[in-house]
């Protein structure tokens, strides 16, 4: 404060001026410290909301009221499905191999890959000519013996006719084995399933002895995948629980699975803990090819919003928490 006039203050005057002063200065630094407090910044937006609820109408009020309850209400009412997520791989299906019964040399093929075949349908049949000859021969002889059965009975000689009767049982089991083996050189699917073995139509001419594999044959419907889950959410899996799989090879289709097993040891995959879990895709499409990567959620349980957006910061609270515990 200044004056024209010297001494126009009292030393009254002039006492009560300092003590403003200071108390204006130390308003000015709590002011100053109050905004640097970073609760009270923290605070600001609900003070500032709390103001706004208090200048609207009666029901305006009310309305917001309401709407906040029946946010909070689905917040912790409405269920919506709690997924884990990991990478994904189709396995190896089980194969099955067709054998050969018998030595022979293969003469026609009648199956390509990927066909699929009926369980009991003849996939390829083998040369047949010595055993097609061997058989010629052993019924050449049961016809001759019935030949010389007949002519005994003709004759008399009832003794003789039941001697060539036994030695007719012989021939006629002979021939029953050329048959078998005729049989055997037919290769048959011993299940329904799918061709996997590549270019098995040039396998024409090669010559496969008894026990030799010609061909392989996978399952229809028994297609799975193996799912990587990280360590921090392998307690939520179990078996039976339903598994949606992209694979990056088919961006858009979804693959439908189970999960069937659980793996009982962790495995480090890119320097990262996880559990494998094995589920059976149950889409009836041509089966996809092994190795196959892509992404798979696993339906755990279903849960409230809530619990769903406060899982994870939950559990990192109560990691620490659980730290100053006695």
């Amino acid at each position: 404060m200044e004056s024209d006039e010297p001494m126009a203050f009292s030393a009254v005057a002039l006492e009560a001026a300092q003590l403003l002063a200071v108390q204006a200065a130390s308003a000015i630094r709590n002011a100053t410290l109050y905004q640097q407090v970073p609760m009270v910044r923290m605070f600001q937006p609900i003070a500032k909301g709390h103001r706004v609820f208090q200048n609207l109408t009666g029901g305006r009020r009310i309305g917001t009221v309401v709407g906040a309850i029946a946010l909070v209400a689905a917040l912790f009412l409405v269920p919506v499905p709690l997924r884990v997520a990991g990478d994904a791989r189709v396995l190896p299906q089980r194969k099955l191999p067709v054998t050969s019964a018998v030595e022979g040399r293969v003469a026609q093929v009648l199956v390509r890959e990927g066909d699929k075949v009926e369980e009991g349908q003849v996939l390829a049949t083998l040369d047949a000519t010595d055993i097609a000859a061997g058989r010629e021969g052993a019924m050449a002889r049961y016809r001759a013996g019935v030949r010389e059965q007949s002519r005994m009975r003709a004759e008399g000689l009832t003794g003789d006719a039941a001697v060539q009767q036994a030695r007719l049982a012989g021939l006629k089991a002979e021939v029953d084995l050329w048959d078998a083996r005729m049989d055997r050189t037919e290769l048959r699917a011993t299940v329904a399933g799918v061709v996997s073995t590549p270019r098995v139509e040039e396998l024409v001419g090669t010559r496969l002895a008894k026990g030799d594999s010609f061909c392989d044959l996978v399952e229809p419907g028994r297609q799975e995948i193996e799912v990587a889950i990280a360590e921090r959410d392998a307690g939520l899996l179990a078996v039976g629980q339903t598994v949606k799989t992209k694979l990056y090879a088919f961006p858009t289709r979804t693959f439908p699975a189970v999960v069937e097993q659980l793996g009982v040891a962790a495995t480090v995959q890119e320097g990262s803990r996880v559990f494998l879990a094995r589920a059976r895709l149950i889409s009836d499409d041509d089966p996809l090819r092994p190795g196959m990567t892509g992404r798979a959620k696993v339906t755990t349980r279903w849960t409230s919003i809530a619990m769903w957006a406060l899982r994870r910061p939950a559990r990192w609270i109560w990691s620490i928490v659980w730290g100053w515990l006695p």
